[in-house]
């Protein structure tokens, strides 16, 4: 299975490499993003090699195309888009596979069970309010690892053996907002009250771990925490 993923992969890098050369700029501009996406949804499932070589063919292509003479703004404008894409997953599991490394999981196949929360420093209010940092979550045997960013720019690992845990629950807090509506400005300047638009009420879902010396609270879409509230239920009992 893992094979036949690799094989979508490689399928999902050369495909825009050949379109960049057979294809119109705007049959490519398609190509490239929709091989951009899928291979995203695939990434924790591809050798960190793959990804690597999937983020770095954009250059040579787009050099070697322009020496033939092979151009079009949309295609520099598909590769570019594209490009970025396929950066952005190198990013998220470059970030994986550090913390994979740091716990001793050699295993790319394992890069599945790691969770990316976002830690709230033991607070838990309204989500504009409270500082977060990106914590990646691993449940071993015997205990939940994660890392935290702390506000010196040390990242650590923290362990929690399961028999230490006193609570896991998922906390719904609701806070109260002024309704923004969007106007005509806001098609040429990013909403920031992107979350207030037609709502009166926010609702934001925090899992809480409590120990008996400390609360570790983190912030995700609700199912997300909901399924790993579950896991974590399954190791305690």
């Amino acid at each position: 299975m893992m094979k036949l993923i690799n094989y979508i992969s490689l399928i999902f890098i050369l495909l825009p490499i050949i379109s960049r050369y057979v294809f119109s700029p705007l049959v490519y501009f398609i190509i490239i993003l929709a091989s951009a996406i899928a291979f995203v949804m695939l990434r924790k499932k591809t050798p960190f090699k793959i990804i690597i070589a999937g983020c770095i063919f954009v250059l040579p292509l787009e050099i070697l195309a322009g020496f033939l003479t092979i151009y079009s703004p949309l295609y520099l404008w598909g590769t570019i888009i594209g490009g970025l894409i396929f950066l952005l997953s190198l990013i998220d599991i470059k970030q994986i596979e550090s913390f994979m490394k740091r716990i001793g999981l050699n295993d790319f196949n394992q890069r599945e069970e790691i969770y990316t929360l976002y830690y709230t420093f033991g607070q838990l209010e309204r989500l504009e309010k409270i500082r977060m940092s990106q914590s990646n979550f691993y449940l071993s045997s015997d205990e939940l690892i994660f890392n935290v960013e702390l506000m010196t720019g040390e990242n650590v690992i923290l362990r929690i053996k399961y028999k230490d845990i006193d609570k896991v629950f998922v906390e719904q807090k609701l806070s109260s907002n002024d309704l923004y509506f969007p106007g005509i400005k806001d098609f040429f300047w990013p909403i920031r009250a992107v979350r207030k638009i037609g709502k009166p009420d926010n609702k934001d879902y925090f899992l809480v771990i409590q120990t008996n010396e400390d609360r570790w609270i983190f912030f995700e879409e609700p199912k997300i925490l909901l399924k790993l509230q579950k896991e974590i239920f399954n190791r305690l009992n």
